[in-house]
């Protein structure tokens, strides 16, 4: 009997591997389905449930808006624990200087809501129109 209790609590983890805790958002590492840049300082990962997350990563992250592909790791590559805190993603081709994919650790992942797109977009905007502005005129 205690043998099929301690089988039953260890399948239970096993299942549950992949959860976070409750009211915790999870990227599983064997359900990302996509990705696009957001900036030098994040990423947002789809998965295959059509969910979005904006992954932000430290500093900045060389090439990270020009690559061709991105991998997300962590330690162990277990593929389905939650993407998370301490994870590393690497990003393949694009740039000018062909150093092989830098490692940018992952500081935060959390869901990208239309919300965040919206601000996002709008900011990006808004930066694009003051570049793009003439230039005053010089004081006589």
């Amino acid at each position: 009997m205690r043998k099929r209790v301690f089988a039953a609590a260890g399948l239970a983890g096993l299942i549950g591997a992949g959860t976070a805790l409750a009211g915790q958002p999870c990227l599983r590492m064997d359900l990302i389905d996509g990705w696009g840049t957001h900036d030098a300082h994040a990423v947002v990962i789809n998965d295959r449930f059509g969910r979005r997350y904006l992954v932000s990563v430290t500093g900045w992250c060389r090439d990270i808006e020009y690559g061709f592909g991105l991998s997300v790791h962590n330690f162990g590559d277990m593929p389905m624990s939650c993407v998370e805190r301490g994870d590393w993603v690497v990003s393949h081709g694009g740039g000018v200087d062909h150093v092989p994919g830098v490692r940018c650790f992952i500081t935060k992942v959390e869901p990208y809501t239309p919300e965040m797109e919206k601000a996002f977009r709008e900011q990006k905007d808004a930066a694009r129109k003051a570049k793009a502005a003439p230039p005053p005129p010089p004081a006589p």
